[in-house]
């Protein structure tokens, strides 16, 4: 396939997975190249979602965005994700997919003194639903950037190995 922002431009060095339907397991990862192209092999006889997976270095920023089957652009929303069939020995092509930026939240995390911000995972929740609809991690500083949201409202939760703490 190829991964494109909504101007249609190529985005390079981006992560796409290709993970189990009950979205646990990436079975195999590609980068796109600096075109946008990418190609997952590997894979065995079966069903997988498409992920493009956020990375700091990357034209990516836009948070978790998945292949719906549908239309070309991609979905934050795992409920909508549509698996893709492969058979091994047959090339399967998903076309062009685009990439939206979508909304962000920022803020900061503060922590008691000595704490360290370094393994905190900023999360923001559907509060009708309870889904994690976009991830992002604390810096030194206890900042945070979660990008890559649709339009809505959201409950911010900050977690540290089976701690965890609602704002």
């Amino acid at each position: 396939g190829v991964l494109r922002n909504a101007a249609g431009q190529g985005l390079g060095y981006c992560q796409v997975q290709a993970f189990t339907p009950d979205g646990h397991l990436v079975t195999r990862a590609a980068m796109t190249d600096a075109h946008g192209g990418f190609t997952i092999g590997g894979l065995t006889s079966g069903n997988y979602l498409v992920r493009v997976m956020p990375l700091y270095y990357s034209n990516c920023l836009g948070g978790e965005q998945l292949y719906d089957g549908g239309a070309a652009e991609l979905t934050p929303d795992l409920a909508e994700a549509t698996a893709v069939s492969v058979t091994v020995g047959e090339p399967t092509a998903i076309g062009t997919l685009v990439y939206r930026k979508g909304g962000s939240i920022s803020g900061s995390v503060r922590l008691p003194f000595g704490a360290t911000y370094y393994d905190r995972t900023v999360t923001a929740i559907d509060p009708a639903t309870g889904e994690v609809k976009g991830r992002s991690y604390a810096d030194a500083t206890g900042a945070y950037l979660i990008r890559g949201l649709t339009p809505g409202s959201y409950r911010v939760e900050v977690f540290k190995e089976a701690a965890k703490v609602e704002l």
